[in-house]
């Protein structure tokens, strides 16, 4: 498709008059119609001005869409594209966080049973060791599952948000 089919096309979808569009871009209706046939084209100012009123990148204009969309479809608009980037970025940033928290949480679980099952004075043991002794404690076994669960989750999302970008 060339530039002068997807001028009337992006005009269309946004909504315009070819009237419309010539007011906002300070130039008559019959410049915008020449545009539309091929028989002129737009400056550089007006071409950029062009891309601002139809909120599409200069390559959406000039070349089409790049995705296998329909010849009438046009992309998302730079700043939604830009915006669910950003956002699929910080639920990438909050799942590392996660998953680190959760590794930190069941590496805290062990050491601190490896240090009690140090002390002289516990004698008691189960049929694991005095390490499984300590560690199967009840508040160590709840910080235990709940990093397992934070580290299982965070894995989870981080294959997600990866899966999507």
């Amino acid at each position: 498709m060339s530039l002068a089919k997807r001028i009337p096309a992006c005009r269309k979808q946004a909504g315009l008059s070819q009237e419309k569009l010539a007011e906002r871009m300070g130039v008559s209706r019959q410049t915008i119609s020449r545009w539309e046939t091929g028989e002129a084209r737009p400056d550089l100012e007006k071409f950029e001005q062009l891309c601002s009123v139809f909120s599409v990148s200069a390559d959406t204009l000039l070349f089409g869409a790049q995705s296998q969309a329909q010849p009438g479809d046009l992309e998302q608009p730079d700043g939604r594209e830009q915006s669910r980037r950003a956002k699929a970025h910080f639920r990438m940033a909050a799942a590392v966080v996660l998953a680190a928290a959760g590794v930190l949480l069941v590496v805290a679980a062990l050491l601190f049973a490896l240090i009690e099952s140090q002390q002289p004075y516990q004698s008691w043991y189960t049929a694991l060791g005095p390490y499984a002794s300590h560690l199967f404690c009840t508040w160590r076994v709840w910080l235990l599952v709940l990093g397992i669960g934070m580290a299982g989750a965070g894995g989870v999302c981080i294959t997600r948000e990866y899966r999507r970008l």
